[in-house]
């Protein structure tokens, strides 16, 4: 669905002053800005959970694979808004 039809969706839920926003366009950079976020310290962090946590190196390599392969269907957002009482 796109970031209108989501926003449609919720409307028709019941909800109003429903906001969307689309971040889709984030998604290339989003590896990067975390990295970035991160800094060494929670770089060398996450590369020894990884190192231990199988479980953890196998969810990540899955996550990679996903948005390599689907990065063109994959978007990103939020939807916004207030349920009448």
């Amino acid at each position: 669905m796109t970031i209108e039809e989501w926003k449609r969706f919720f409307e028709k839920m019941g909800m109003f002053d429903v906001k969307a926003v689309d971040f889709s366009e984030e998604i290339p950079d989003m590896e990067k800005a975390m990295k970035k976020e991160l800094g060494l310290k929670g770089i060398i962090k996450m590369a020894c959970k990884l190192l231990l946590r199988s479980d953890l190196r196998r969810a990540m390599n899955e996550y990679r694979k996903i948005f390599k392969e689907y990065r063109d269907y994959i978007g990103y957002g939020y939807v916004v808004g207030r349920k009448r009482l």
